[in-house]
């Protein structure tokens, strides 16, 4: 048979010999998986944690992660969006979100799974991103949004003069005591009788009042300018634009408070009750407190900006708080394990309990 192969005859195929000058084949390398690689980026970034679960999945970190941030980022929105429409339902769905959070721990609580994501760590985080959310966007509405939308909703340069009652604009924004010709009836802040009240800053008040309102012998103050630190003692007021002969358009202040609504109230009234003695005037029971402004748009762009700000910064740190407590929670596996609740009534007991006893 050896002798058969080595002998071929005319129109035979010779048997196929490598030549040393034919190219070698080319060479193929298992190409790079990105996903791994991103894995192992974030394995080395995680390394400092020390040990931690052996079986966590990316997929499960993505859900304790997007889910709590996405929560917090809601609940800010709808106490700062939608509080000045209804606070009851703010309430409302923030009440819906805790208790579907809170289901989760419970179904955890009793052995039941989502795949291998722990219900126990995803219904905390969740839960902890409703609180912060509820508490910082209440922190928003308090102080910057509540004032923000009523500086846009109520009344706009209601035309108004210092003899005006300050009842007749109880839903006014934004007041105008200035006309084509100057201000109505020469009204004007009279700041030869502001006075300061000083509780950690200097709380300042000074009447609106016009000549005919002035010459009374006890003239009554509808309407009150207001400041923080921007005057003296008694007799010298130059908060806003007091001072300014081009002013004349008044920003109610919500609530008889400033710089928020309802903050200081106390140390303004105060300070209301100290220009009364000192100059014998007579405040009206419903006066207006107001900052005394030439552009009234330019102090609500003003507080549009803070508002924006504030929101903005909670929503990013927030979520960065958010991020590193789901990955923790992701990275450890805690509450992959479900605890023992044999004996409780109407609980079945785990398969993982059952090939214990076996």
């Amino acid at each position: 048979m050896a002798a058969a192969f080595a002998t071929q005859g005319p129109g035979q195929a010779q048997p196929y010999a490598p030549s040393a000058d034919l190219p070698s084949p080319p060479h193929f390398t298992v190409a790079e998986d990105p996903a791994r690689d991103k894995q192992q980026v974030y394995e080395g970034a995680y390394s400092f944690l020390g040990a931690g679960d052996k079986d966590r999945q990316p997929r499960v970190r993505t859900i304790l992660v997007l889910v709590p941030v996405l929560i917090f980022l809601w609940e800010m929105i709808i106490w700062c969006m939608l509080a000045h429409i209804s606070v009851n339902a703010c309430w409302l769905m923030t009440v819906t979100l805790s208790v579907v959070s809170a289901s989760a721990v419970t179904m955890w609580f009793y052995g039941m799974r989502w795949g291998p994501v722990s219900l126990a760590a995803l219904g905390f985080l969740c839960i902890v991103a409703i609180v912060m959310g509820t508490l910082l966007g209440q922190q928003g509405w308090d102080q910057h949004w509540r004032l923000f939308w009523w500086m846009n909703i109520g009344q706009q340069e209601v035309p108004t003069v210092a003899a005006t009652p300050a009842g007749a604009r109880s839903d006014a924004a934004t007041l105008s005591f200035r006309g084509v010709n100057g201000t109505f009836d020469h009204t004007s802040v009279d700041s030869s009788r502001s006075v300061g009240f000083k509780d950690t800053q200097l709380f300042c008040v000074a009447p609106i009042l016009s000549p005919d309102t002035a010459g009374a012998d006890f003239p009554r103050v509808n309407y009150w300018a207001v400041g923080i630190d921007c005057c003296s003692k008694s007799g010298y007021f130059s908060c806003d634009g007091s001072r300014d002969s081009a002013a004349g358009h008044g920003v109610v202040q919500l609530a008889g408070g400033f710089p928020c609504p309802s903050c200081n109230v106390a140390s303004f009234q105060k300070a209301i009750a100290k220009a009364e003695a000192t100059y014998g005037l007579v405040s009206a029971p419903d006066a207006l407190l107001v900052r005394w402004v030439e552009h009234a748009s330019s102090t609500k762009m003003n507080a549009g900006v803070w508002a924006i700000g504030h929101l903005l910064i909670c929503m990013v740190f927030g979520s960065v708080f958010l991020s590193m407590l789901g990955s923790t929670a992701w990275y450890y596996g805690l509450g992959k394990k479900a605890p023992s609740i044999q004996g409780f009534i109407g609980a079945e007991e785990t398969p993982e309990a059952r090939a214990k006893k076996q």
